[in-house]
């Protein structure tokens, strides 16, 4: 299994099949330098795994501050709830993608065989593109529905 690393200045992959568990998508986490933002939370099994990451990295999981949802399928979604239970995260989706978020309908977490624990979207991203502010940065997120209705890409100019 491969180790966590930071990918370009701030950003770092803490999650993925060879970093955290077999059916975890790429999850990212950027620091911001007082807050940490994740990209996504993959499948659930990992959770744990993905707080040693983060610790592992030398961060402090107490600092995490949001996640925000790539496409609400289980491999992207699982842990939401975790994070926003115990770390109070808010949760950033786009709104086409709330509905299965916050019911588990459509999140294929059946194919997986894993359980999905719904949980509340806090920011809802309504617009074709937005901006989000994590001082001193500025992620830039762009609607992109295919995958599923509210698929979203996210950069930021660094």
């Amino acid at each position: 299994m491969r180790k966590s690393l930071r990918v370009w200045k701030d950003v770092y992959a803490i999650g993925e099949p060879d970093i955290s568990y077999p059916s975890d998508c790429c999850i990212y986490m950027i620091d911001t330098g007082g807050e940490l933002v994740l990209i996504d939370s993959g499948a659930g099994e990992s959770f744990s795994q993905l707080i040693d990451n983060i610790s592992t990295l030398g961060f402090d999981p107490q600092q995490l501050n949001a996640t925000i949802v790539t496409h609400a399928h289980i491999d992207h979604i699982g842990a939401l709830a975790y994070f926003q239970e115990i770390y109070y995260v808010k949760l950033i989706s786009h709104e086409l993608d709330v509905p299965a978020i916050e019911t588990g309908k459509g999140t294929g977490a059946e194919l997986y065989g894993v359980p999905y624990q719904p949980c509340r979207v806090d920011i809802r991203i309504t617009k074709a593109e937005e901006t989000l502010t994590f001082s001193p940065y500025q992620l830039k997120l762009i609607h992109v529905p295919g995958h599923t209705p509210g698929s979203i890409a996210i950069y930021v100019d660094m």
